[in-house]
């Protein structure tokens, strides 16, 4: 889905204070040190798991302690801290900037052509494990406050920077800012995962099982005394396919240009050639879209299990092991208008708007009263696989549109 959207421009917002102001900040990017930025961060190696996010927010703060804002590192597990960086302004409101320092695995190496944690430079990419995802919206927000800070603009409201662990695991980064109450001044928020740098307005929810199918263990050369575990998860992984395709025309019904999907990530049973195997467990999730009912979708998957064990006689058990509702705001809401502005006034052209097909924390900074919109450097398409890149071209119209975003904020 994508469809632009018209920014509220008026000959007041073009007049020549605002021009100017916009102007000042505009030629106060440093696209030069954005990048060093990036590839400070690419090569802070911060997997998840284990994590070590220390060594990414390590460079952040440096970068933002020199420019004057206020930072701090706060743990959330040992060696795992949140960053937070305030621009302070004469009123506490402010806008959150957020994203996450953690990166996914990057895999069997030999399957990279570039080093992983290199972050080279080739045909106007930067490659390595969380270029896209998201170290490079990290690098364009700090690139962007920096811009700000070396303009001079007035200060009426404050800006925000999280930088959080493990986003792509437990959201343990972001859940223990709302708790703490480090948001309570946030009146917007803006994400910077990988949106090409279009506006995401809505996004995919998800609900993530493991199930379990037990079997009764025997040697190999008399399988009849056993029953194979194996076997019997086979009836369940074909009744999950049946329902994953039962799934399409469900995004045309709700508007959207996407259907839901199931998808079977790992399976494991068995120990041997020579066994039976006594256990078969699989782990996979249900995509949700904007508009499906969550706990309408776990109810399904359940009895979709409950009827596989009845029809073939199995045993075992289904874990819901969590879930994330889907999100979605207007695009006429201020604050993805006022993201399109500021878009639109880099000489980019107008702001699509997309449904981001993934799973980010706005969903989180939603339901906890905060407004907000995703936008990024990147594609979402390129997270997560070998020789994951963000385009320099797309790098710095990020940090351009997040400078005058802040700059229409805080003025």
């Amino acid at each position: 889905m994508s469809e632009p959207v018209p920014p509220a421009l008026s000959s007041e917002l073009e007049s020549s204070p605002e021009l100017s102001r916009r102007q000042q900040v505009l030629a106060q990017v440093d696209d030069t040190a954005t990048l060093q930025l990036l590839q400070a961060l690419v090569r802070a190696d911060s997997q998840n798991p284990p994590g070590n996010e220390h060594l990414a927010a390590i460079q952040i703060a440096a970068a933002l302690t020199e420019l004057g804002l206020e930072v701090q590192t706060v743990e959330v597990e040992p060696g795992r801290p949140n960053l937070i960086a305030l621009l302070r302004g004469e009123s506490e409101e402010s806008l959150l900037l957020n994203g996450h320092l953690d990166t996914v695995v990057i895999g069997a190496r030999q399957v990279w052509t570039y080093p992983p944690l290199g972050a080279e430079i080739d045909q106007g990419k930067v490659f390595g494990r969380g270029t896209c995802d998201m170290k490079g919206g990290l690098a364009a927000m700090a690139g962007a406050l920096a811009a700000v800070v070396r303009a001079g603009v007035p200060r009426h409201r404050s800006v925000m920077f999280t930088a959080v662990i493990d986003e792509e695991v437990w959201f343990k980064g972001t859940t223990a800012l709302i708790d703490t109450g480090a948001l309570a001044h946030c009146t917007r928020a803006y994400i910077a995962e990988p949106t090409a740098c279009t506006i995401a307005t809505s996004l995919q929810g998800a609900a993530e099982f493991t199930a379990r199918i037990d079997g009764v263990s025997a040697h190999t050369g008399m399988a009849e005394l056993g029953r194979n575990a194996i076997f019997g998860m086979q009836h369940f992984t074909a009744a999950l396919a049946e329902y994953n395709s039962n799934l399409r025309g469900i995004g045309a019904k709700l508007g959207l240009t996407v259907d839901p999907s199931v998808n079977i990530g790992k399976i494991e049973g068995g120990s041997g050639v020579t066994l039976v195997p006594d256990c078969c467990t699989i782990a996979f999730d249900r995509q949700i879209l904007p508009g499906e009912d969550l706990q309408q979708c776990v109810t399904e998957i359940n009895q979709l299990f409950d009827a596989v064990c009845a029809k073939y006689d199995l045993s075992g058990e289904l874990t819901l092991e969590q879930s994330f509702p889907s999100w979605q705001i207007s695009a006429a809401n201020p604050v993805v208008t006022d993201l399109a502005k500021a878009h639109q006034l880099t000489g980019a052209g107008l702001a699509e708007t997309t449904i981001f097909r993934a799973y980010a924390e706005i969903e989180l900074l939603h339901r906890a009263g905060i407004p907000g919109a995703i936008y990024g450097p990147g594609s979402i398409v390129q997270a997560h696989r070998p020789d994951e890149y963000v385009h320099l071209a797309e790098l710095a119209q990020a940090t351009r549109t997040y400078a005058l975003a802040i700059a229409d904020f805080l003025a």
